[in-house]
């Protein structure tokens, strides 16, 4: 399997990275002067600073890092967790606002 990228639907917008379906990365262009590029990867499907990131200098770059990361960790690549949804019996249900809950 290989990474595909996902373009971004406005220009300027981060590409995607997916393995399998599963999004773990991104790379996008900052506003450095210097037109640097930031590379994220997040193997838990959601970026949630637990991943690893770096500054390149070129997309080509940044989309080598990305995929070369995805070469070696691949199996450490997962999907995000949907919502999750609570049952309707375990719940109490909701106590009506009225003049005298009122402070």
């Amino acid at each position: 399997m290989t990474t595909v990228w996902k373009p971004p639907s406005i220009p300027g917008a981060a590409h995607f990275a997916y393995w399998e379906g599963a999004v773990f990365g991104y790379a996008t262009q900052t506003a450095h002067p210097d037109g640097r590029w930031l590379v994220k990867v997040f193997p838990s499907g959601k970026d949630d600073g637990t991943g690893v990131f770096a500054y390149v200098r070129t997309e080509a770059q940044a989309k080598k890092f990305v995929e070369r990361w995805a070469a070696v960790n691949h199996r450490r690549i997962a999907p995000a967790k949907g919502r999750q949804i609570m049952p309707h019996e375990g719940l109490k249900p909701r106590k009506p606002k009225g003049a005298e809950d009122r402070s």
